[in-house]
């Protein structure tokens, strides 16, 4: 679990499977992602981390806009944000003003469309089950579930 300096992870190519929200709390499983450092494990070069689950608790200030095919930009409500996103393009996150800018690609009947969803929160939390490290990546040690998963993408 990474609960400090999340401004690590980079989403970029990542993807959110899962949004789930009660209130004020939000929880979000993205595919993959890379965080430019696992400290709490003494590793300083980057890492490719598996199945990520982000916790926060506390949202507030969420803007969610949408830009279609057509360039029409519109706002949504946080209860109309999509509970997956294919593509995450662009991902910024701020420590010190705890803040989350995500911008990405979904399909909205039938028309890809792109979401900047941006908010602030009190509490952030990054669980994780497996990682490796970019030397490892780049070498192909990678165990037999993810290379058969990168074959079939």
């Amino acid at each position: 679990m990474i609960n400090e300096n999340i401004s690590r992870i980079d989403l970029h190519n990542s993807s959110f499977e899962i949004l789930e929200r009660n209130d004020k709390n939000v929880s979000i499983v993205f595919d993959w992602s890379i965080l430019e450092s696992l400290e709490e494990e003494g590793i300083d070069e980057p890492v490719v981390i598996g199945v990520t689950t982000f916790t926060i608790n506390g949202v507030m200030d969420e803007k969610v806009s949408v830009l279609n095919n057509h360039n029409k930009e519109s706002s949504l409500t946080k209860e109309k944000l999509p509970k997956t996103l294919q593509n995450i393009t662009h991902s910024e996150i701020d420590d010190d003003s705890k803040s989350i800018r995500l911008k990405g690609i979904y399909n909205e009947n039938g028309c890809n469309t792109t979401l900047t969803w941006q908010f602030r929160y009190d509490d952030c939390k990054i669980y994780f089950d497996s990682y490796y490290t970019l030397t490892e990546w780049r070498n192909g040690n990678l165990s037999d579930y993810l290379k058969n998963k990168l074959l079939i993408s």
